[in-house]
Formats: C-alpha cells, structure tokens, sequence
C-alpha cells in the first residue's frame, strides 16, 4: 500500500481531515484547500513531485493557514524519497492531534 493510500485509509469517512495529495496542477490543489469543509487539510508532498512543484506548494502553506484560521487548520508532508511508511503514519497522527498548530510543514525523511 502506498505511503498515500494508507493515509487515506486512516482517515476513510473522518469528514474532520481532508487529505489532499499534492500532485497536479496547483490551482486545482489551492481550490481543493481553500474549499474542503474539513477543519483539518493535510497537504501531502509525496516523493514524485518536482522539486520546483514541491517550493510551490509548501511556500502556499503558511499564507494558508492564515486565510483559513481560525475555524479551519492546514498541514503538510514533506515526504522525502527514503521515509518509511510507519514513520510518516506517526507524524501525521501527531500534526492532526496537534490542534493548537496550522500552518506547520513537517518533512519526513529516513
């Protein structure tokens, strides 16, 4: 199972949590931030992104948070090529759990 999918299963009918994968087209993944009714999005950077699509997206993260705050919160993955699966799982139960933070990118590496 990908690092991913077994995010997404985590989280399966959580309507709290949106877990927006960061691949494509930016526009569409800020559209996809902005309107999810969730009061959390974890913002997945997974290891396939360019390195110019990854500044894009973590640089958006912080600006976010602050469009978005108070009532809604905003995370990300900076998930690196040698991260393990059961590390990245860890780290996202801790940044959801973590409800006095918004804004926070966490980069995952072996």
């Amino acid at each position: 199972m990908s690092v991913l999918a077994a995010i997404e299963s985590i989280f399966a009918g959580d309507t709290d949590v949106a877990v927006i994968d960061a691949a494509g087209a930016h526009d569409e993944i800020l559209l996809r931030i902005r309107t999810t009714a969730a009061r959390f999005a974890l913002v997945i950077a997974g290891k396939n992104l360019s390195p110019v699509d990854r500044a894009m997206i973590l640089a958006s993260i912080g600006p976010l948070a602050v469009e978005l705050g108070p009532d809604r919160r905003i995370g990300a993955l900076d998930i690196t090529t040698n991260a393990r699966q059961t590390d990245v799982l860890e780290i996202v139960r801790f940044l959801i759990g973590a409800e006095s933070t918004t804004g926070q990118v966490l980069t995952v590496s072996a």
